[in-house]
């Protein structure tokens, strides 16, 4: 094979694989892998101070202060079909940007901020909770961590009635 020859199978096989990367924030909630789009991420902060709000759904923790904007605190563990458990000063906050709606998501740690291949994107399984794959856009694996389930926010703040 000619050097022009190896140069244009190259060209070829990058047209034919135009890679749509995606990067994802990594966390873990009921020691369970959860990625959130980067872009849909403002910002991470450890757990704040809460104020419950009376007869509100259980989901919703509270509201909290951040830099004198009120928020919402959701703990999103029964939309995906996991088990809970009590908040406390090692859990942290995702601070998501929902149509210009900022919400904060109750999460156990953030681990790591990964590229994703979107065509390594594997649709939900069947042997997934119904509650879990209505929730996920997919699941990713990943070599260090392992399996990484990637959540659709549109349909997780749906649930909550967030708009």
């Amino acid at each position: 094979m000619t050097k022009l020859q190896n140069s244009e199978e190259i060209s070829t096989n990058r047209k034919k694989s135009k890679l749509k990367i995606s990067r994802f924030s990594v966390f873990t909630i009921s020691e369970k892998l959860f990625g959130i789009e980067l872009s849909d991420v403002n910002e991470v902060i450890t757990l704040p101070k809460i104020s419950k709000i009376p007869s509100s759904p259980k989901n919703i923790l509270g509201v909290f202060n951040l830099r004198g904007t009120i928020l919402t605190l959701l703990e999103i563990n029964d939309t995906l079909g996991i088990s809970g458990q009590e908040p406390d000063e090692e859990n942290m906050v995702l601070i998501t940007d929902h149509f210009n709606q900022k919400v904060g998501i109750l999460v156990e740690k953030v681990l790591d901020v990964i590229n994703v291949d979107e065509s390594e994107i594997q649709l939900p399984s069947r042997d997934m909770s119904q509650k879990m794959a209505k929730n996920i856009i997919g699941y990713y694996e990943n070599e260090g961590l392992g399996t990484i389930n990637l959540l659709n926010l549109n349909e997780l703040f749906a649930n909550h009635n967030i708009s």
